[in-house]
């Protein structure tokens, strides 16, 4: 899957993803991204009619993502979203002040 399509997926700019993939690079397996060469990016602007490079198209040759990625991608997508965690510590509710109320003997 080309990088533009996953960040799609995603829902972000092509750019954040892969600056967010370079900069976390040591956190995945060495062959779980690759980039094209001019040749095969070549193929894929014939294949897809995209304009060429420096006329409004890309300016650096796009990243291509592993199969593994994609699912894992897509498995994370699927999951529902996590619970809220409970915060711990004290917390102080203002206009709660029934509770410290002193009781006066009579």
């Amino acid at each position: 899957m080309l990088d533009t399509d996953l960040a799609e997926l995603y829902r972000v700019p092509t750019k954040s993803l892969n600056l967010a993939v370079k900069r976390n690079a040591d956190r995945f397996p060495e062959d779980f991204t690759f980039q094209l060469t001019d040749d095969e990016a070549a193929g894929l602007r014939f294949h897809f009619e995209t304009s060429k490079r420096g006329r409004g198209g890309r300016r650096y040759l796009p990243y291509a993502f592993t199969e593994q990625v994609v699912f894992d991608a897509i498995r994370e997508l699927m999951l529902p979203p996590a619970p809220p965690k409970r915060q711990i510590g004290f917390h102080v509710r203002e206009g709660a002040t029934r509770g410290y109320r002193v009781r006066r003997r009579k």
